[in-house]
């Protein structure tokens, strides 16, 4: 045998050292100490390892403590963290949030992770992402193009690229042989401005517009009368905060029965704000139209009219979208109450009452009235849905609505609106009726 060349042999591995292994004493104090508690590690003595407390500490009446413990919890904690931040930043914009909604409403970082895990629709992976813009899209310029184009594919379709050296740049010859000229650039200005223009207006009175009777802010009166009646056109069979007939009347003619200077700021407040692609120097009148209708404001909110009301629900319109320095809620409350103060609406109970208060009008003021009226109730339900701390009125205006038959009010004079409303005011005033409705049932 001893002339055979074997293969030396490596010693056969340790196994797992247990508790109880007395027959291996290489390191003694490091297998009896694995695991103990500090107090028993630091003294060199036989732990238990008994949570929350070793025999040993109990027996000694002192205070046992397993800094391992809380070192692994540490390191599970911190993963936890990494892998709901990891969440956080690679999930739509609406599941993050949620997730941070429901981080802020529990206690328990734990529940939430696993709620999270449970969701499979969370778990994107940024290569995941990258995969899908190369395969199934064509290219974007960015992330978040990307993501609009996939989950809202209508508003967002995604373009394919143009190769730009297959279009054809050469002018286009005129078809009788004339050298070609290019047009002119559109100016708006000059359309504004210019000497000699015939504004193309919704009502021909306003060509006879005079705006410094109303307003002491510089604004040509031609653009003006272009402003308002685009607004007429567009927005105002919509909200229908007043007459628009009668107010073009008196606006022209500079009476004050249905005209107010409060009303012309306001409504030129929000002119400029929404019309400034006709004039990009528009939108810069608005703070100044928006600090004198305040003043206005300020001055005439304590006098109950149906006059005032439209100013201020005007003026509230403005505000949603320029620091015009009042709350709309402020603007909200100022309305209705001088709304419902004139009993214009809100009293379910005395309609004959409201009636027989309103028999001593003219025929314009009863016109007016109603319209105001409905334009109020108009504008406070569309804020309704979007206003939590406002309340359904519990009943609408008790006038016909405006180009609507007068039904039961046989002595109300029926209201033709202006041909440029079409029926959309009238329309929307049903609709109205029925959206209070729904808002009372849903808020109980």
């Amino acid at each position: 045998m001893s002339g055979l060349n074997l293969r030396p042999l490596l010693p056969a591995p340790r196994g797992p050292s247990t508790d109880d292994d007395t027959t291996s004493d290489s390191h003694p104090a490091r297998r009896q100490n694995s695991g103990a508690c500090d107090r028993c590690r630091s003294q060199k003595s036989r732990c238990d390892r008994s949570r929350p407390k070793c025999s040993l500490c109990v027996k000694r009446q002192v205070h046992c403590f397993y800094s391992a413990d809380v070192k692994k919890q540490s390191l599970e904690v911190h993963k936890r963290q990494g892998e709901l931040l990891h969440m956080m930043r690679t999930a739509p914009e609406d599941e993050a949030l949620d997730i941070l909604f429901r981080l802020r409403a529990t206690a328990d970082p734990q529940a939430v992770l696993e709620s999270s895990r449970g969701n499979m629709s969370r778990r994107y992976q940024p290569s995941a992402i990258e995969a899908a813009q190369s395969s199934s899209a064509p290219t974007t310029f960015s992330a978040l193009e990307f993501e609009l184009s996939m989950r809202h594919t209508l508003p967002y379709p995604p373009m394919s690229p143009v190769d730009t050296a297959s279009v054809d740049l050469k002018p286009i010859t005129p078809m009788n042989g004339t050298d070609h000229v290019s047009p002119a650039p559109f100016d708006p200005r000059q359309h504004l401005h210019g000497p000699g223009v015939q504004e193309n207006l919704c009502d021909d009175r306003l060509q006879n517009l005079d705006i410094s009777y109303w307003t002491t802010v510089p604004l040509p009166s031609n653009v003006a009368a272009r402003i308002i009646s685009t607004y007429l056109q567009t927005n105002h069979p919509i909200w229908g905060l007043f007459h628009a007939d009668l107010f073009v009347r008196d606006l022209v003619e500079k009476r004050l029965e249905f005209c107010s200077s409060f009303l012309v700021n306001a409504l030129l407040c929000y002119a400029c704000q929404a019309y400034g692609v006709t004039d990009p120097s528009l939108p810069a009148l608005s703070i100044p139209f928006a600090q004198a209708t305040e003043a206005l404001w300020r001055a005439e909110r304590s006098t109950n009219s149906v006059m005032n009301i439209a100013a201020i629900l005007m003026f509230s319109l403005c505000c949603h979208t320029t620091n015009c320095g009042v709350s709309v809620a402020e603007l909200m409350v100022d309305g209705r109450r001088m709304a419902e103060h004139l009993h214009l609406f809100g009293a379910p109970n005395n309609t004959t009452a409201v009636h027989n208060s309103f028999d001593a009008l003219n025929d314009e003021w009863k016109r007016a009235t109603a319209h105001i009226a409905w334009g109020a109730y108009a504008w406070m339900t569309i804020n309704l849905y979007f206003t939590p701390t406002m309340k359904p009125i519990h009943a609408p205006p008790s006038f016909p609505i405006p180009g609507g038959r007068a039904a039961d009010r046989s002595d109300w004079p029926v209201d033709s609106l202006p041909p440029y409303y079409g029926s959309t005011f009238t329309a929307l005033c049903q609709l109205w009726t029925i959206m209070q409705e729904v808002a009372a049932l849903g808020r109980g």
